[in-house]
């Protein structure tokens, strides 16, 4: 069986960015590596799939809430939606409150305007 999920060190890079806290509600211990634009039924072989700018570590909750209320992640950039054809990389999320680029070295830039 192919694996289909990120490597060892991509899940480190990710983990040490959210440092143990859920990246979307910032309160809660991470438990679940979640991918924002899914890997599909049975994986992708676009390696953009499982670079740390696809990945956040959330809790169980916001990760619940993430796949109940699909328009509200997509609109707050938990979910990127298989028709959107930019990487994830372009695509700001909300990350414990504030407008972010998560980025393919395991950290992340405020958005321009953000505070």
């Amino acid at each position: 069986m192919r694996k289909t999920g990120p490597d060892k060190r991509t899940v480190e890079l990710v983990r040490e960015r959210a440092g143990g806290i859920c990246e979307i509600c910032g309160w809660a211990e991470s438990q679940q590596l979640h991918h924002r634009k899914a890997r599909g039924r049975g994986g992708s072989r676009d390696p953009l799939i499982n670079a740390p700018s696809n990945l956040v570590f959330i809790c169980f909750p916001c990760h619940a809430s993430v796949e109940s209320h699909r328009v509200k992640a997509i609109s707050e950039g938990h979910l990127i939606s298989q028709f959107n054809r930019d990487t994830a990389d372009d695509i700001p999320v909300l990350y414990r409150g504030t407008w972010r680029v998560l980025n393919n070295e395991g950290g992340w830039m405020n958005c321009p305007g953000s505070l």
